[in-house]
């Protein structure tokens, strides 16, 4: 489930229907702009969403002091655990949305790194070689 930290979070919970099916759900990204206020709803929602969230940092690599001041104890801990990830601003998608196009490097890097926190790599599986089916060159046989 995505959340957009920038709605109120009665609209983020009518939104999804279902007050349980927002609380707690061990797939959240909570999706937020690098800016005070910003941060400051996020502190809100994470507050919400339980305890392993991921929060997408739309905006600058290196955060300005008063944001980094004005982050809340669970987004400090989620940045400490390296699980907000930074998502560049791209004027082109800003103006003209998702098309067709591929996505910028820049942006398609930060999905891959969200894609790769929700579902953690799964050790490689053995693989094992199909056998082959016995050929059958005799007669075929009659049902008795």
């Amino acid at each position: 489930m995505v959340v957009d930290a920038g709605w109120p979070l009665t609209t983020a919970l009518l939104e999804t229907r279902s007050a349980e099916a927002f609380v707690h759900d061990e797939r959240s990204v909570v999706v937020t702009r690098v800016s005070v206020p910003a941060v400051r709803q996020t502190e809100r929602v994470l507050a919400a969403v339980g305890d392993e969230a991921l929060v997408a940092a739309v905006g600058p690599a290196r955060w300005p002091r008063a944001v980094e001041a004005s982050c809340g104890p669970r987004l400090a801990e989620l940045r400490s655990r390296h699980r907000v990830v930074r998502v560049p601003i791209d004027r082109r998608l800003e103006i003209t949305g998702l098309t067709g196009d591929r996505l910028p490097k820049s942006v398609a890097a930060a999905g891959r790194s969200l894609a790769a926190l929700l579902v953690p790599a799964v050790a490689p599986q053995p693989r094992h070689r199909r056998r082959a089916e016995p050929s059958r060159t005799g007669p075929a046989e009659e049902p008795e």
